[in-house]
């Protein structure tokens, strides 16, 4: 049977980063039917017991590539993104497979320059495109592209290729994917760790509004919707938006947009395409549970040593902009170390860092939050997300209860 009416409208409310798992609920658990006794007044003794916030919970499911016939789904193809999903699954075009393609094209270009001996047009077309990814000069990329597409042209139609030729065209293009992979498994986390939730909206509007609802500050970077490759943002790599913790901001109201979010260390929380409305970015197993509190104070509540580090919120070592901010900040910083169930006082309003302990605990940073006044820390510890078995792909494959 299929999902009944309520789960569609869940399920069309909330999604998950662009990969191989999907958002298939999202709610809470019922209140508590009592209370104890203890913690109520005399007045409200005989009334209803005082309703709690409750936590969420997120239900994952795994994505399967469509099985609608592949003519009829390249029949309805409007734009390229369209066309991609179509030859290689649902899903697949929306990841990046654009940036696949576009690396590899310009991998073939470069290794035909290397393969002919152009080594100084190899190194002028490598510095514009940096040059290019940086300044967002859309214009010069242009003429970059031209370029590499005279020159392997003119090197095919003129019988230079050889064997060594193919040989050196193969090694660049593997060894620029291979790079590829690896940074994006460095930066980029499990896509269930964020989710993007569609607040609900009395009235229908094509503005785009995104708030932050972590614990910490995050960096935005805004892609065009019909952008396949989603490899410079708008603004060139150094651009991007902060949006400070609890705040919201206005994308525009021509969407369809896509967005990515950046967290210290460079680590990518997710990239989502969005529609009008208004959306909200939550973790959906937050490491560290912020709460009001007179004595402000950091509680390690997980079972493991931590380092922690209290930042001021206007040192630049909080800047997201900042490379390697965190082990920075570990080294400007005092450095306390908390056992386990231990607690210590906290200074605020400050920028909480906890970090692992050993040798090399200063480049594991465990996770961050930007505490304000009156505001108490507990880290409850980071979890490590398993695959489901392949066997059992289809089928919902995480359930977890947060703190909401």
């Amino acid at each position: 049977a299929g999902p009944s009416a309520s789960t569609r409208h869940l399920l069309a409310s909330g999604m998950v980063s662009f990969g191989e798992y999907g958002l298939f609920w999202s709610g809470s658990t019922p209140p508590p039917l009592s209370s104890p006794p203890s913690r109520r007044s005399r007045k409200d003794a005989n009334g209803p017991p005082p309703r709690q916030p409750q936590p969420r919970q997120y239900v994952f499911s795994a994505r399967s590539n469509s099985e609608e016939p592949l003519f009829s789904s390249l029949r309805r193809a409007e734009t390229f993104p369209d066309v991609l999903e179509a030859l290689l699954g649902r899903n697949v075009a929306s990841s990046n497979v654009g940036s696949a393609l576009v690396i590899v094209a310009f991998a073939l270009g470069g290794g035909n320059l290397l393969a002919t001996g152009r080594w100084i047009t190899f190194v002028a077309c490598l510095s514009a495109l940096a040059v290019v990814a940086v300044f967002e000069m859309k214009g010069s990329a242009c003429l970059v592209c031209v370029a590499m597409v005279v020159f392997f042209t003119s090197t095919v139609l003129m019988g230079d290729t050889s064997v060594q030729w193919l040989a050196t065209e193969a090694f660049v293009s593997l060894a620029a994917l291979t790079i590829l992979a690896m940074v994006l498994q460095m930066v980029q986390v499990d896509p269930r760790s964020h989710v993007m939730l569609r607040e609900p909206c009395d009235v229908a509007t094509e503005e785009v509004v995104i708030k932050n609802d972590c614990c910490m500050d995050v960096k935005l970077l805004l892609f065009d919707g019909t952008d396949i490759c989603r490899l410079v943002p708008k603004g060139g790599l150094l651009g991007g938006v902060l949006i400070s913790r609890g705040s919201s901001h206005v994308l525009g109201t021509k969407p369809p947009y896509f967005v990515k979010f950046y967290a210290p260390w460079e680590r990518e929380l997710g990239g989502f395409q969005v529609s009008g409305g208004k959306y909200s970015l939550r973790e959906t197993a937050p490491a560290l549970a912020l709460s009001t509190s007179d004595s402000p104070c950091f509680t390690n509540g997980s079972d493991e040593h931590v380092a922690v580090c209290f930042c001021s919120t206007e040192c630049r070592t909080c800047s997201l902009w900042l490379p390697l901010a965190p082990l920075l900040a570990r080294l400007v910083w005092p450095v306390s170390h908390v056992a386990p169930q231990a607690s210590l006082k906290l200074p605020t309003p400050c920028m909480l860092r906890v970090y692992s302990t050993g040798l090399f605990g200063a480049l594991f940073q465990r996770a961050n939050a930007v505490v304000r006044d009156q505001e108490s820390a507990e880290y409850l510890g980071s979890i490590q997300w398993t695959h489901p078995p392949s066997k059992v792909r289809k089928s919902t494959s995480s359930l977890f209860k947060v703190v909401h």
